[in-house]
């Protein structure tokens, strides 16, 4: 099982995001970035769920919430939130091949231009 270390993420401006780990039990895992205020700070969380005798499937849930600030008479105050969700199932009888080629799948997803065009321009897929 991985130690949790810091995650770090570059945007398009390629400034860098970096998250510490704040809780890692194996269950559940919350990263947050540093900032002034612990509303204006980036937070990523997991929660894996291994299989159990009923349900032969690992689940791994995760969500990314990203604060965007702004300056009000001086004072850094939370503008909006973006969120992003998502949930893996994975079958317990995918080896480990098959669980890295579902991997590189969902990686190859967001980088197609049908999904960066939903989410950069908010253009719908028709």
């Amino acid at each position: 099982m991985p130690t949790a270390t810091s995650i770090t993420l570059t945007d398009f401006a390629f400034a860098t995001h970096t998250l510490v780990p704040v809780k890692a039990d194996g269950e559940k895992s919350i990263f947050r970035s540093s900032a002034a205020t612990s509303d204006l700070q980036e937070v990523l969380t997991f929660d894996y769920s291994a299989p159990k005798a009923n349900r032969n499937t690992t689940r791994i849930k995760g969500a990314f919430a990203l604060p965007v600030s702004k300056t009000v008479d001086g004072e850094l105050v939370v503008k909006s939130t973006a969120r992003f969700s998502f949930e893996a199932i994975i079958p317990g009888d995918f080896d480990a091949a098959e669980r890295e080629g579902f991997q590189s799948l969902i990686t190859a997803l967001f980088a197609d231009a049908n999904v960066t065009g939903m989410i950069s321009d908010l253009d719908p897929i028709y």
